[in-house]
């Protein structure tokens, strides 16, 4: 049988009302610029100087508009104003608030939280904290952390899930004297005083061996000697093709013209191809299938796969129209019949070492802009993935890294040279870091030349953060290729099913040298790294002829 509630005293005013939260928590803001309040539902941060880079957006606020029940809500930001700012006068005197200041990753993960334990008790018919039981805090953390199969049965139970549930609770009982609104009885104890750490069991799990065991050498060497191949053969060539793609594609954006440029400028850029032997440009087999579906292309027209529009820029007008071909189908079937036809990129591609050692081979065909572009990608997860393998750096860290963050490579010895990086160090000092450097090695130090050199949109110049959801995209093309290629590298083996995601891989010395793995196994090879392109295709250094990579 439910207690009885405590008779609800009558309502007081916030400590926070009216607060400025920015003063409060201690953030700096650029000049003239506001932050937000404590009567605000949202608050943006967004602004604040000196927040970490690897912040997502959605991380960089704290919104409890999801927290429906509005007393709830208040109890929500009173939780999260006193975990950010522990030293406020009606803070600093709760017996069992934390001393030192949360950061905003750990406030917007316990908000987080928060806004699902209000959503399970809604939908337990709990509309009064006071009615909450320990019998519902027990309830609502087996809800988070067992996983049920679709027989009902528990298939699966994160002590790591239990503890962040049992946390959001055991707060809201600590600072229950702090709130002005809703709260829970004052004789609950949820989970009998049990600590989050020690009540979920997570002290036990992480007193064992490393959750994140290390990477084995047969899965490591492989996918390493692909990224290392990709940085220190292919980069130059992907990265000469990816800047004459930008600048095409700002020369096509600047065309303003639409009308016919005259049938001389064609001819003599037809004439020019002829002489030169440069080939006319090849559309996608998308957009041929797409121009035949409309009834533009006849199916036995020889010009049927030529990208008359790219023609047409080239001559200086933004598109090419029907009505044209005719006066100019003679010429073009005539260059085509000369030159052919092919992908506008890599053309004439140079030759490069195999992966295998065994000879030299162009390092592309010709590529369409697609192609390219999921190229650039594979190469931007290239060095991702030798910065987390071999910096020595955190995640945070990493983040922090900024163009120009190399120093100029330090002589040690004839021949023997020092590679440094400055940065930030992030974790546990103030917001914003301090000034940090790193002593890494020679492959750190070109995966990171390339990466100042890919071609990131809407990104910002700044920052060569790689983040850790774009390795989880590419890292399996990266250990695909060597299957689609031919056959494993020299002395890996088959794949062996472990982990191969180098998403969490980092070599960190302060916590003991490791590389590990946090995703599943792919169950493919990862043998050499040659050059992919349309949807992981591979072709070129080690396409058409599969190499081993170098141990």
């Amino acid at each position: 049988m439910m207690p009885p509630p405590n008779p609800r005293p009558s309502r007081v005013v916030s400590p926070f009302t009216g607060a400025e939260l920015c003063p409060l928590f201690g953030f700096a803001l650029p000049p003239g610029v506001t932050g937000p309040s404590f009567d605000e539902d949202r608050w943006p941060l967004d602004k604040v100087i000196g927040l970490p880079a690897y912040l997502r957006p959605n991380q960089r606020a704290l919104d409890f508009t999801p927290i429906v029940n509005r007393e709830w809500r208040l109890t929500a930001k009173e939780y999260i104003a006193a975990l950010m700012a522990p030293r406020h006068d009606a803070v600093r005197d709760l017996a069992h608030a934390e001393r030192a200041v949360q950061t905003l990753t750990t406030c917007h993960g316990k908000l987080f939280e928060l806004i699902r334990w209000f959503k399970w008790l809604t939908e337990q018919g709990i509309t009064d904290l006071e009615q909450v039981t320990n019998y519902h805090c027990t309830r609502y953390v087996d809800f988070r952390g067992e996983k049920l199969g679709d027989d009902g049965e528990v298939v699966a139970d994160s002590a790591s899930t239990r503890a962040v549930a049992m946390g959001a609770v055991i707060g809201l009982a600590q600072y229950g004297e702090l709130f002005s609104g809703q709260k829970f009885r004052d004789d609950l104890r949820p989970f009998d005083g049990a600590s989050a750490a020690g009540g979920s069991g997570r002290t036990a799990e992480v007193a064992g061996a490393n959750k994140v065991q290390p990477l084995a050498s047969e899965v490591q060497q492989p996918l390493l000697a692909a990224v290392l191949y990709m940085i220190q053969t292919l980069a130059p060539h992907i990265l000469r093709e990816a800047e004459a793609k930008r600048k095409r594609q700002a020369a096509d954006r600047s065309l303003t013209a639409t009308k016919h440029p005259g049938d001389g400028a064609f001819l003599r850029n037809l004439e020019r191809r002829v002489e030169t032997g440069e080939p006319l440009e090849l559309m996608t087999p998308a957009a041929v299938k797409d121009a035949r579906v409309r009834g533009l292309r006849e199916e036995n027209n020889p010009l049927a796969a030529v990208s008359l529009s790219a023609l047409a820029r080239e001559c200086g007008t933004r598109q090419f129209r029907g009505d044209w071909l005719p006066d100019l189908r003679p010429d073009l079937e005539r260059a085509l019949a000369i030159v052919g036809v092919c992908a506008p990129y890599g053309r004439n591609a140079a030759e490069v070492e195999r992966a295998d050692g065994q000879g030299h081979v162009a390092w592309t065909e010709p590529l369409f802009s697609v192609e390219l572009k999921f190229l650039v990608g594979y190469l931007a997860t290239a060095c991702g993935l030798a910065l987390a393998a071999l910096a020595g750096m955190r995640h945070c860290e990493l983040g922090e890294l900024v163009v120009g963050c190399r120093q100029p490579p330090q002589e040690i010895t004839p021949g023997l040279f020092r590679y440094r990086l400055t940065g930030k160090l992030i974790k546990g000092q103030p917001l914003g870091g301090v000034r940090d450097e790193w002593v890494v090695t020679r492959e750190v130090y070109e995966a990171i030349e390339a990466a100042e050199q890919l071609p990131w949109p809407g990104r910002g110049a700044r920052y060569l953060a790689v983040p850790s959801g774009l390795l989880r995209h590419d890292v399996p093309e990266l250990q695909n290729l060597g299957e689609r290629a031919g056959r494993p590298a020299a002395g890996s083996g088959p794949h062996p099913g472990g982990p191969s995601d180098a998403t969490g891989a980092q070599a960190h010395p302060r916590r003991g040298d490791r590389v590990s793995s946090r995703r599943p196994p792919g169950g493919k090879t990862a043998a050499q790294a040659p050059v992919c392109s349309y949807y992981g295709g591979v072709r070129g250094a080690a396409g058409r002829c599969s190499g081993e990579v170098p141990r």
